[in-house]
């Protein structure tokens, strides 16, 4: 399955540089861009590569029946994106973060042990 998102990076990018990288998930009931995008955009522009996604089901990305409830498939897309942002040159793959925005940090705090932090505003 795909998975929609929008990457960002840093207000000062400078190529040769790994940055840290910040992967947003939207709240429940909602897509990337109600929220998201505003967090990923404030975030580059404090130096981070951030990266805002739609969960499986949910806006632009795919999957039947929309807007279902897997937390397990969901797990499956911070992977993904984990593994995206990783192999990019711009990004350290040993700084790579998570904030999930209301309900969805639940969906990755105890799935994903790859990540450095996990962030709930």
């Amino acid at each position: 399955m795909k998975v929609g998102g929008n990457l960002y990076l840093p207000k000062d990018y400078k190529k040769g540089v790994k940055y840290p990288a910040v992967i947003i998930e939207h709240p429940m009931g909602a897509v990337k861009e109600q929220g998201s995008n505003l967090y990923a955009q404030k975030l580059a522009e404090k130096g981070f590569v951030t990266l805002a996604i739609d969960l499986s089901f949910w806006g632009e990305s795919e999957g039947q029946p929309r807007n279902a409830v897997l937390p397990d498939v969901y797990a499956e897309d911070f992977s993904a994106a984990v593994d995206f942002l990783g192999s990019s040159d711009f990004v350290d793959r040993d700084k790579i973060g998570v904030l999930g925005i209301c309900g969805s940090g639940s969906f990755v705090q105890f799935q994903q042990p790859r990540l450095i932090l996990v962030l709930r505003p």
